[in-house]
C-alpha cells in the first residue's frame, strides 16, 4: 500500500513540476546522439528490431522514428500522465504468505484474483503528500565533446604506461569504429580476496554494497549513454566503465569515493546476507546439468568454494567481519588498468592517476598470482557422484589437457569442434538420451579442455556415462575415416570463428583486457591460436583423438548429478576412481 501510494504521489509530482521545455530537450538531445553514433549489433538482433518497429511506424521512417523528438507538446504529456490512474490500475503482488484460492494448471502456481475496492481507489488517488520524493536535475553526465580525437601515436596494440608499483596502465587510442567512445577498466587485486570461505562472502558483501550505493548516482550516468559495471572474481574485483568518454572522469571519481569508504549499515547488511543465503540454496535447486557442470571447477579450481563450504561460514558473518575485512582487502593489493577508445594517453594517464592516489601507497603493493588448476591423472577416470532434488539425472564428461600450450589448445579446440554436431546428433536425436546435450570447449584458467554433457528424464547418470564412452569409441571410427578434404572444413570453421571481425568498441575491449589478465602482452593469442589450428595435420588429429579421448593419455573428471527416479548402485561406477571431495584429487597443479 504504503508502494502504491508513493508512485500515485510522483506522478503527481511530475503532473504539477515536472513538465518543462528543458526536460524534452534534454531528451531531444541523447535520442540525437544514441542514433548518431548507434553501435552495430548482430544481424538477427537487427532485423527483428526493425520487423518489430515496423508494426508502430512507416518503412521509411523504422530507422530514425525511435530516436525522434520533434515537438513539445506539454498538452499531449498531461492527457497521458491523466490516464495514469489507480481505475486504470492492473496490481499484481507476489509475496509469501498470501491467501489463495486457485492454482494455474500447468505449474500448479497457487494464486487469487481481487477486485480493488472503492475505497483503496479513493484512497490511492489521494495519497499524502511525500517531502522525500523529488524529480531529476538536469543530468551532469551528457556529453558535450563528441569528437573523434586525433590518433597521433597511431599504435595498433595497447601500450604499458608506467605509473609507479603496484599499478599498471595499459592504454590504446582505438577510434577505429568512429565513435566518440572509450572503456576504461580496472581490477584491483587482493590476496585477501578469496584465500578463504570467509573472505570469498566478504569480497561479494563488498562488492554488493557499493553495487548498491552507486544504484542511485549512477542513473543519471546510464541515461546519458555511460555505464558501469561492478563484480566480483577470484583474485578480487573489477569496474568497467563504457560510454562516452567525455564525463567518464565524473564517474570514475563517484566509483572509486565509494570503493574506498563505502556506507555500511546492518539493515544493508542483513539484506544482502539473505540474497546469498537464498542464492546458495537456489543453487543446488538448480538444473542437473547446470549443478554438474558447477562442480568440474568447484573440484578444480582450489579458488572455488562450494556451497557446503560456504552456508555455515555465511551464517557466522556479521557487519563488525566485513569492516575489518575492508581494511585487510586494500592492504595487499595490485592495480591494473585499460584504457581504450576515443582518449589520448594524457587522458588516460589522468583517470589512471585517480586510482593510485587513492589505493596505491608503497607498503600496501603485492601480486595476486592465478588461482591453480588441478592437474589430472593420466587414465585415471576420477567421479564425483551426488543426489539432486529432481527427477532427470544429469553427467559431464571432463576430459582435460596436459598442459596450456598453444598446440594444445588448438587440438581441443579442434576436438570440440569435430565433436559437436555428431555428438548431439547421436545422443540427443538418434538415441534421445536426453533433451539437453551438448559438447563444448570448457577452459579454466587457460588449462583446454572439453566437456560433455546430458540431462536425461529417462537415463540413470550412470548409463549416459556408458553412452557417452560408447559414442567416443564409435567416432573414433569415423575419425580415422576423415578425409582431408572433411578436416580441412572443420579447420577453416574454426579460424572463422576464431578471427571473427569485431563490430564494436566493447568486443575488442573485453578481448584485450582479457589478454591482459592471461598476461599475454602481445596480444596476439587469436592470431596464435589460429595459426596453431591451421598448421595441424589430419595425422594428427586422428591420432591424438584416440590418445586423448579414449586412449591412455585421457585425463577425465566426470560428474553425476543422480535425479529422484535413479537410486545409483554402489558397484556400478566400480569402472571409475570415486571421490568425495578435492582433495581426493592429485595434489599436482598447472
Amino acid at each position: 500500500d504504503a508502494i502504491i501510494q508513493a508512485t500515485f504521489a510522483y506522478i503527481r509530482l511530475i503532473q504539477e513540476k515536472g513538465i518543462a521545455t528543458w526536460r524534452f530537450k534534454e531528451q531531444q538531445q541523447l535520442a540525437q546522439m544514441d542514433f548518431n553514433f548507434k553501435e552495430k549489433r548482430a544481424g538477427i538482433h537487427e532485423v527483428t528490431g526493425l520487423a518489430s518497429q515496423l508494426q508502430h511506424y512507416p518503412t521509411r521512417d523504422i530507422l530514425l522514428a525511435p530516436y525522434l523528438f520533434e515537438e513539445y507538446r506539454p498538452d499531449l504529456i498531461r492527457a497521458l500522465l491523466n490516464k495514469l490512474t489507480p481505475k486504470n490500475m492492473v496490481l499484481m503482488l507476489v509475496a509469501k504468505g498470501i491467501q489463495t484460492e486457485k492454482v494455474t494448471p500447468w505449474f500448479e502456481t497457487p494464486y487469487k484474483i481481487n477486485p480493488v475496492t472503492p475505497e483503496e481507489i479513493n484512497r490511492w488517488s489521494h495519497p499524502p503528500t511525500d517531502t522525500t520524493l523529488s524529480l531529476p536535475t538536469p543530468n551532469p553526465f551528457i556529453a558535450q565533446d563528441l569528437s573523434i580525437k586525433p590518433n597521433l601515436a597511431e599504435n595498433v596494440l595497447p601500450q604499458r604506461i608506467t605509473m609507479g608499483k603496484g599499478l599498471t596502465l595499459w592504454h590504446l587510442q582505438d577510434t577505429g569504429f568512429k565513435t566518440p567512445r572509450a572503456d576504461f577498466y580496472f581490477t584491483i587485486r587482493s590476496v585477501k580476496a578469496n584465500d578463504t570461505p570467509a573472505h570469498r562472502l566478504l569480497t561479494e558483501f563488498y562488492v554488493r554494497t557499493v553495487n548498491d550505493q552507486l544504484g542511485e548516482f549512477s542513473y543519471p550516468a546510464y541515461l546519458a549513454g555511460l555505464d558501469y559495471q561492478l563484480y566480483r572474481h577470484v583474485r578480487g574485483l573489477s569496474v568497467r566503465i563504457s560510454g562516452y568518454q567525455d564525463k567518464q572522469p565524473e564517474l570514475l571519481k563517484a566509483i572509486i569515493k565509494t570503493l574506498k569508504q563505502p556506507r555500511l549499515s546492518e539493515d544493508k547488511f542483513a539484506i544482502f546476507k539473505n540474497e546469498m543465503s537464498r542464492g546458495l540454496e537456489n543453487s543446488q535447486k538448480d538444473q542437473p546439468y547446470n549443478q554438474a557442470l558447477g562442480w568440474i571447477s568447484k573440484l578444480t579450481l582450489l579458488s572455488d568454494w562450494n556451497e557446503e563450504q560456504l552456508k555455515p561460514v555465511l551464517d557466522s558473518l556479521t557487519l563488525k567481519d566485513l569492516k575489518t575485512f575492508l581494511v585487510e582487502f586494500q592492504q595487499q593489493i595490485e592495480v591494473v588498468a585499460l584504457a581504450n577508445g576515443n582518449l589520448d594517453a594524457e587522458e588516460a594517464k589522468k583517470m589512471a592517476t585517480l586510482l593510485q592516489v587513492e589505493f596505491i601507497q608503497s607498503d600496501n603493493i603485492q601480486a595476486v598470482p592465478h588461482q591453480p588448476v588441478i592437474r589430472l591423472t593420466q587414465n585415471t577416470p576420477f567421479l564425483y557422484s551426488f543426489d539432486v532434488k529432481h527427477p532427470d539425472s544429469a553427467i559431464t564428461t571432463f576430459i582435460q589437457g596436459e598442459d596450456k600450450t598453444i598446440s594444445t589448445t588448438a587440438r581441443f579446440a579442434l576436438f570440440n569442434q569435430v565433436l559437436s554436431a555428431p555428438f548431439y546428433q547421436a545422443l540427443r536425436t538418434q538415441q534421445q538420451r536426453g533433451y539437453i546435450v551438448f559438447a563444448t570447449g570448457m577452459n579454466l584458467m587457460d588449462v583446454p579442455a572439453t566437456a560433455l554433457v546430458i540431462q536425461s528424464p529417462n537415463t540413470s547418470a550412470v548409463e549416459l556415462g556408458h553412452h557417452i564412452d560408447a559414442f567416443l569409441t564409435k567416432f573414433n571410427t569415423q575419425v580415422q575415416k576423415m578425409t582431408e578434404e572433411e578436416f580441412s572444413k572443420h579447420q577453416s570453421a574454426l579460424i572463422t570463428r576464431i578471427m571473427e571481425k569485431e563490430t564494436r568498441l566493447s568486443e575488442r575491449s573485453s578481448r584485450l583486457w582479457h589478454e591482459i589478465d592471461r598476461e599475454n602482452y602481445e596480444f596476439n593469442q587469436r592470431e596464435k591460436l589460429a595459426q596453431a589450428v591451421s598448421t595441424y595435420s589430419l595425422g594428427q588429429f586422428k591420432q591424438e583423438y584416440k590418445s586423448y579421448l579414449i586412449g591412455d593419455s585421457r585425463r577425465s573428471l566426470t560428474v553425476m548429478a543422480n535425479g529422484e527416479r535413479f537410486p545409483v548402485q554402489a558397484e556400478a561406477i566400480n569402472q571409475y576412481h570415486p571421490i568425495k571431495k578435492r582433495d581426493d584429487l592429485p595434489p599436482a597443479f598447472f
